[in-house]
């Protein structure tokens, strides 16, 4: 499922979203949990998200060395892009290439073949 955005992109709806990450078999565990929790923070008009260290420390019960391991993972695995944000926390994009947007897409109309993981 996608949306469609003002300047004419497409993202994933954030049903899309969460089931990519809980689907994404490259993942550790607490990776998948960081991105979940980023995920319920999206803004869906900016597609942004922007938790603090603390933030994620409450919703997910790890601590601050194991959340920015899990970050660093995300941003190894290209499943978010890190951007310091001018209030002195990050913002933070998950990253899909319109090719695998028009894939999930597909695959949402019931095409399960060649599924990408985020």
């Amino acid at each position: 499922m996608t949306v469609e955005l003002k300047n004419g992109d497409v993202a994933l709806s954030n049903f899309a979203l969460i089931n990519s990450i809980r689907d994404d078999n490259r993942l550790t565990p607490s990776a998948k949990l960081v991105a979940l929790i980023l995920a319920s923070h999206r803004n869906n008009a900016r597609l942004t998200c922007n938790p603090s260290y603390t933030t994620l420390e409450k919703e997910t019960g790890y601590s601050r060395p194991t959340i920015a391991k899990a970050l660093k993972e995300l941003r190894q695995k290209r499943v978010i892009k890190t951007m310091a944000h001018w209030r002195g926390t990050n913002q933070y994009f998950f990253s899909f290439d319109k090719e695998d947007i028009e894939k999930i897409s597909s695959f949402d109309r019931g095409n399960c073949e060649d599924l990408p993981s985020i």
